[in-house]
């Protein structure tokens, strides 16, 4: 089965949900904010990778068996280090699948729901 998880990553919080594929939420989970702009590269990876961290343990408990996740991070401030993030996810969990990008792609997601604006 796969799993996904998408964070929204703010100023002043962040909020992760772990979904399966059909869309049942599994794990919610919330930490600081993730803003590198205003708590810097390195703390908002370490958080970041802690959410990955809680994920991974939820489903190795759950299943007995390593997954690999479907991520999506949609963070405050990632314009400007979206690859810094992106590396520092990767080399963390190097078998996820993981997206970086503004948090204003899960604003606009959420409000049009894969349609046209």
């Amino acid at each position: 089965m796969e799993y996904y998880i998408g964070i929204d990553g703010g100023g002043t919080k962040t909020e992760a949900v772990l979904c399966d594929a059909t869309g049942h939420v599994l794990l919610r989970r919330r930490c600081p904010p993730t803003n590198p702009n205003d708590v810097g590269i390195q703390t908002a990876v370490a958080r970041l990778c802690e959410l990955l961290r809680e994920a991974h343990v939820f489903l190795t408990d759950m299943e007995e068996r390593e997954a690999v996740l479907c991520v999506f991070a949609g963070i405050a401030g990632a314009l400007n280090h979206r690859e810094e993030l992106l590396k520092g996810l990767c080399e963390s969990y190097p078998a996820d699948r993981i997206a970086v990008n503004s948090d204003a792609i899960n604003l606009i997601s959420s409000e049009l729901h894969g349609g046209d604006g």
